[in-house]
Parts: structure tokens; sequence; C-alpha cells
């Protein structure tokens, strides 16, 4: 099943898009990353340190994400 990932920040830079679409049946979130790395190699080294929502809510790398609802990888940020 072919789902969009929503992209922020420097991942959207990097992308040249504010969302992709990927081949995902389900799995970790972890998983996920490397699903994303493999088929977007030019954000690879970034993933590393973004976490993953779903439908709005931070999950860990373990965690289940379904290919349903709104999956996002959010880079770390920082300001002031």
């Amino acid at each position: 099943m072919t789902v969009r990932v929503r992209l922020f920040a420097g991942l959207a830079e990097a992308a040249k898009a504010d969302e992709i679409a990927i081949d995902w049946e389900g799995g970790s979130a972890g998983e996920l990353l490397e699903r994303v790395a493999r088929a977007r190699p030019e954000l690879a080294r970034r993933l590393a340190h973004c976490r993953v929502a779903v439908d709005c809510a931070f999950v860990d790398a373990g965690d289940l994400v379904e290919p349903a609802g709104e999956i996002a990888l959010i880079p770390p940020v920082s300001g002031g």
C-alpha cells in the first residue's frame, strides 16, 4: 500500500517536498524510518535524529505504525 509521509523543516528542504509517498504495509516506527531512507537516500543521514508521529502523537521506534492515519517525520527543533 502506498502511504504519504509528511516532512517538516530540514527534511522537507532536503526532499524538496512537504510529503513523500512510500510503499508501507505496516511495521515498527524504526522500520518505517529505514524504508524512508531506502526510498529517499538524500534523507538518510537526517532520519537518525527524527521522531515519527502518527495522528499527531509521537511514537517510539518499536511502536507499530499502521498504513492508515497521518504519518509525519519531525526533525529536532531549536529556537530562541
